[in-house]
């Protein structure tokens, strides 16, 4: 078979198990999106959690950096970093209580280069099962030995960590906080408590927390008063821009400046993006209102959907609400069924989610009205 055919093959196997993925072209403004046909929809689909992603002052922002230097050149630690990038880095630190922050272009990008600079053969990594594929990929690249234990399971933590531990010339449990497809919340404190019992780090990826959960959006851990090891925050969500950050010691970040692969061998971020990164941290610490909305909405989604007979998954503070469909034919089915209705909500199939448990995953912003989410609440019941 040669590659073409080989490429073929792999798509037309996709298509027969419904998993084939086609992105659509839509425009965007708020919370309304418009096909290429000229169709609008409702979009329960955006990560733009506090409505930020058009605010004037981010676009006011990216304008100005973009007017002082466009691209960045190349990697900070060729062409050496800007004012831009230290401004933005301290910004984020200063938000999650946690001294020294490094960006990235992503936050996948982040998770590599944390996990795969910090952790070698020799060391232990806990990884919950259904942590997100930045993480799993971290994990192994990383080369350390890659316990899996059983999805928020405190007592697998602990005995995993039992067993192997003193073999292990460093350890830490990764986990996300908010996880993104199951709508549920790590008990991060307790995580902490076993790691500091065990001589392990806690490395927590607060991408769909940090901006939407704690005091003044800092997320998960903030809330529950402990302080990690490492954190890991994704911009393209709540701060309504693009890109991660890792946050933590400075010895952490200057690991990261030194050994970090996706950091040391990639253009730096874009110094239009890092000057807008302080502006936007200073929206999230004054959007508590939106915050209040967001979790509102989450709320009544959960119970709409359930009080119309749907399996939900998720519970507060998380905004992520998904519903459970079961096979990827019928999630697909469903979501078409609500685009008929007006509104653009994911079908979230394997290799995503694990197999058999196929679901829409819904995300009501700040940005949604009070109408909107009824209307999709009707629309969900059978």
């Amino acid at each position: 078979m040669d590659f073409e055919a080989q490429l073929r093959a792999l798509l037309a196997e996709a298509e027969r198990q419904d998993l084939l993925r086609t992105p659509q072209t839509y425009e965007a403004r708020g919370v309304v999106v418009r096909s290429q046909d000229g169709v609008s929809f409702v979009s329960f689909a955006s990560n733009d959690y506090l409505g930020l992603a058009d605010h004037p002052a981010l676009r006011r922002s990216l304008a100005e950096g973009a007017a002082h230097l466009a691209g960045a050149g190349s990697s900070r630690v060729v062409a050496g970093t800007s004012s831009a990038h230290r401004a933005a880095e301290a910004a984020l630190a200063e938000l999650v209580g946690l001294p020294s922050s490094r960006v990235f272009p992503s936050a996948y990008a982040a998770n590599l280069a944390l996990l795969g600079s910090l952790f070698g053969r020799g060391d232990l990594l806990l990884s919950d099962s259904l942590n997100h594929a930045s993480l799993i990929d971290g994990c192994r690249l990383s080369r350390a030995r890659v316990e899996v234990y059983e999805h928020g399971n405190l007592d697998h933590v602990r005995d995993l960590l039992e067993k192997h531990r003193s073999s292990a010339r460093l350890a830490a449990v990764v986990t996300e906080t908010a996880f993104s497809m199951d709508g549920d919340i790590a008990d991060v404190a307790a995580l902490w408590a076993i790691s500091r019992e065990h001589r392990a780090a806690l490395l927590v990826d607060e991408a769909h927390a940090v901006g939407v959960i704690g005091p003044h959006g800092a997320g998960v851990c903030a809330q529950a008063g402990i302080r990690p090891d490492v954190l890991v925050g994704g911009l393209g969500k709540a701060f309504g821009l693009a890109g991660g950050f890792v946050v933590g010691s400075p010895a952490l970040a200057r690991v990261i400046d030194n050994l970090g692969r996706p950091f040391v061998f990639s253009t730096a971020v874009l110094p239009a993006l890092a000057h807008a990164i302080p502006t936007s941290v200073e929206l999230v610490r004054a959007s508590d209102a939106a915050r209040a909305t967001v979790q509102r909405h989450a709320e009544r989604l959960r119970a709409l959907a359930r009080s119309g007979g749907r399996s939900v998954l998720g519970k507060a503070p998380s905004p992520i609400v998904p519903v459970l469909v079961g096979g990827p034919e019928d999630a697909m089915a469903m979501a078409a069924r609500l685009r008929e209705r007006g509104f653009l909500v994911p079908a979230m199939r394997p290799p995503t989610v694990p197999v058999g448990t196929s679901r829409l995953r819904i995300t009501p912003t700040a940005l949604h009205t009070d109408a909107q989410i009824a209307n999709l609440g009707t629309a969900l019941s059978p």
